[in-house]
This record gives structure tokens, sequence and C-alpha cells, in this order.
């Protein structure tokens, strides 16, 4: 069991979110339920508003312990990764799901690679630094 309170604790939670909702996501495409509509929209409302409130979650983290280019590299990304599914959710409507449904799956699974890749660097790049630096007082 982890320790309460660590820096890392309510970003790594994030994370494990995420990713049972990104899990969860996949499952779902793969199930094609009868109605698909409302098995996704719940799953991609959950998903944006967790992902929206972790990006300054992170980059807060990223600038107390990375050096101000790789907090800038970092940022760009999960930047270009926000706009990116920003612009898949207005993309991927409803009736354009349903029209174009193996095209959808194929854009939902590359657009989670990218967050999956994302999620494993700040684990390994960003929350070790995060467990070694002394605690705010």
């Amino acid at each position: 069991m982890r320790q309460a309170h660590r820096p890392t604790d309510a970003l790594r939670d994030n994370h494990d979110h995420l990713r049972a909702i990104m899990r969860d996501y996949a499952a779902v495409l793969a199930a094609q339920p009868a109605d698909i509509r409302a098995a996704l929209l719940r799953r991609r409302v959950d998903f944006s508003q967790i992902f929206s409130a972790h990006i300054p979650a992170e980059r807060s983290a990223a600038c107390a312990v990375l050096l101000p280019p790789t907090v800038r590299a970092a940022e760009h990304e999960m930047l270009a990764l926000f706009r990116d599914y920003s612009a898949h959710i207005r993309a991927w409507t409803p009736a354009r799901i349903e029209a174009e449904w193996p095209a959808y799956v194929a854009a939902v699974l590359a657009l989670q690679a990218r967050l999956q890749r994302r999620f494993d660097w700040a684990e390994r790049e960003l929350f070790p630094r995060l467990h070694a630096a002394p605690a705010a007082a």
C-alpha cells in the first residue's frame, strides 16, 4: 500500500483512472453494443473531466522538479495531445461514429496509444523526481 500524501499519489491515481477508462472504452469498442451512443458518451465525459484536471496538475509537478527545457517539451507534447483529443471529440460525432465505425475504432486506439506513451513517460521521468523531492513546507 502506498504512503499517503506523496507528491505522485494524485497524479498516479489520475493515470490509473484514465487507463481504466481507456481499457473500458476499448472493451466497449470491441463489444459494439446496440446502444453505442450511451455506452461511449458516458465514458467520454468521465475521461474528459479527469484528463482536463490532470493536465495543469502534471504541469505544476513538472515545473517543480524538471529543468525548464524539459518542462517546455513536456508541456508542448501534452498540449498537442489535448488539442488532438479535443479535435477528435469534435470530429467524431455520434452519427459519424456509427457511419465510420472501423475508422473511429482505429482513431481511438491510436490516440489511446499516444496517451499511454505520455503516461509511461511521466511515470518514468517525472514521478521518481517528484518522489525524491523534499516535501513542500
